[in-house]
């Protein structure tokens, strides 16, 4: 059984592109040295100082900004054995146009997909054309 199989079996739904490509996140952090967000950067406080604290304190990871009311973090990140790491967008354009790649080459190698497969496929082309 694949990672992706075992994930749904035991937690159900889509658990994202991290545990599909598990191995690509792990080189990626290891390559580029990230360090994943502290525990600290979760905890709601309040941003009320003044000058440049405040600039610095408006720099730092607060939930309040990256925290969707529906649910997920918006910013671009990965996810690895339990530690969330933040991407600026260079780093989220490399990692992604990695992935793209890969994602194009098994399509052009497939022949043929299930009905299943080919309305996700035409849901997510939607969304990038």
């Amino acid at each position: 059984m694949n990672n992706l199989s075992m994930w749904k079996l035991i937690n159900g739904g889509w658990p994202g592109p991290w545990i599909v490509n598990e191995n690509r996140v792990k080189k990626f952090i290891e390559v580029n040295k990230l360090n994943p967000m502290s525990h600290e950067s979760f905890q709601p406080r309040a941003l009320e100082v003044k000058g440049k604290a405040a600039i610095e304190a408006k720099s730092q990871v607060n939930p309040i900004y990256i925290i969707d009311p529906r649910g997920g973090m918006r910013n671009p990140h990965l996810h690895y054995r339990g530690q969330i790491y933040l991407l600026d967008s260079k780093q989220w354009n490399k990692f992604s146009s990695e992935v793209v790649k890969d994602f194009s080459k098994k399509l052009a190698e497939a022949n043929s997909v299930t009905y299943e497969q080919l309305v996700e496929l035409s849901d997510a082309m939607t969304g990038i054309v």
